[in-house]
């Protein structure tokens, strides 16, 4: 049975989504309630999502999102989870085991999405799926560490430092060696909206507080999110700052009623 206070969307609103299904990987460590918001904005039927939790995560949260994915037969816990260490490489690893299990699944998905916990969305799926019907393939190599000096990479790819969140084509993600594409590889593209520390001048401030220099929103960070182009938004803290999180959930979800073509079931709505 799904969560008892559910209001998840149980049909495809449209034909065209039903037809274009997405596939999203989550990285978790840590706060289920959060989490368990974004997954319900992002949640769809059509949809495939795999949730990678951290191997070092607390057993209680473990088995919460465990439950959780139990509750739905197109979600599934990574098959092999990764210990995974803040920016560092078992980052990436923890999104290429789900990379991994996606690929290998028969639900047609168009487009994957990595996410994490603290994410919330700022599109609704329909709006997410234009974005991907849009979306060109551009190649994006990962640079591992060794003890020897590195060939120049191949192909005349330039090595360019960026964000770890991407939008891959299954098309891409089927090329073996080749982890993944991009529709903006700059630092600042269309996927996720960040208030950097170091940035105050150019997004006004943290009306909340940072954590690793990264803002954890507010409620006064509210119309800065409003008006975002992004798909995304990093960071979020349910039991700091509820109303953030709720506004925006209620904002997105009677978007995405609104943009319905079937009838809308009354438990959908907050």
């Amino acid at each position: 049975m799904q969560p008892s206070s559910s209001r998840y969307v149980t049909r495809a609103l449209s034909a065209e989504e039903a037809t274009f299904p997405l596939a999203y990987a989550l990285a978790l460590h840590k706060d289920f309630a959060t989490f368990e918001r974004l997954f319900r904005a992002i949640y769809a039927p059509q949809n495939l999502y795999c949730l990678h939790v951290d191997r070092k995560a607390p057993t209680a949260f473990q088995r919460a999102v465990a439950s959780l994915a139990a509750c739905f037969p197109n979600v599934f816990v990574a098959s092999r989870p990764e210990r995974v260490v803040y920016a560092g490489i078992s980052r990436l690893h923890a999104d290429l085991r789900c990379l991994r299990d996606l690929e290998g699944s028969s639900v047609p998905w168009r487009y994957l999405l990595n996410a994490c916990g603290q994410d919330f969305p700022l599109r609704t799926n329909l709006e997410v799926e234009h974005l991907g019907n849009a979306t060109d393939a551009d190649a994006a190599w990962v640079v591992v560490r060794t003890p020897r000096r590195k060939a120049p990479p191949p192909r005349n790819l330039t090595i360019y430092f960026g964000s770890a969140y991407v939008a891959l084509a299954r098309p891409f993600v089927e090329i073996p060696g080749v982890p993944g594409s991009m529709p903006n590889a700059s630092w600042e593209g269309d996927l996720r909206a960040i208030k950097w520390k170091d940035m105050e001048k150019k997004h006004g401030g943290c009306h909340g507080h940072y954590v690793r220099d990264i803002c954890i929103y507010g409620t006064g960070d509210l119309k800065w999110l409003y008006n975002s182009t992004c798909l995304f938004a990093n960071k979020f803290e349910l039991k700091t700052y509820p109303l953030t999180v709720e506004c925006l959930e209620l904002r997105l979800r009677e978007r995405a009623l609104s943009q319905s073509e079937i009838q809308v079931d009354p438990n959908w709505y907050f």
